[in-house]
């Protein structure tokens, strides 16, 4: 939810598990949609708060889970820098990704216009906690790790996969 507050700090670390795909928004191109009133950044917003309100249900348990769960370590890498494929044919394959569904045509047009396809390879590290630069994040193809850091070490709290957004 921190994502929706202009300024917020990033709390995890994000990790590719094995070479990734992924679609990327940034906050100010969302933020842009919104003062513009684009009828697809609410579609947009409706869809990251149904997922957040869906990952709430769950804190409670993350949050025992933490406190007894062996203490795993995160594969580190430096954070790579985008790599944009030309071949990337994104908008045939959204349709069938479940943060998409109900998505207009015009909708999905608008948000593809507005991100762009990152490449990273296993390991790699798409952002670290106290980062403050927001973005929403679809995984197109495999998946990736968010991590919170504890006083025991980091500790993976989901595994999103294609289909799947995260915002940081």
């Amino acid at each position: 939810l921190g994502f929706m507050e202009p300024g917020h700090r990033r709390t995890g670390t994000v990790v590719a598990i094995e070479p990734t795909e992924l679609l990327v928004m940034l906050r100010r191109d969302l933020d842009a949609l919104c003062r513009h009133y684009h009828p697809a950044s609410l579609t947009i917003l409706r869809r990251l708060m149904r997922q957040a309100c869906a990952s709430l249900e769950d804190l409670d348990d993350e949050r025992i889970a933490l406190a007894r769960a062996p203490r795993a370590t995160v594969p580190r890498s430096d954070t790579p820098e985008p790599r944009f494929g030309a071949d990337f044919e994104l908008f045939r394959y959204f349709h069938r990704l479940a943060f998409f569904e109900g998505f207009s045509d015009e909708e999905l047009g608008t948000f593809v216009a507005h991100a762009r396809p990152w490449t990273c390879d296993r390991a790699a590290t798409l952002f670290r906690a106290g980062g403050s630069e927001g973005a929403i994040w679809i995984v197109v193809r495999a998946s990736v790790e968010l991590s919170i850091d504890t006083p025991h070490g980091p500790h993976r709290m989901a595994v999103v996969g294609p289909g799947q957004a995260f915002a940081d």
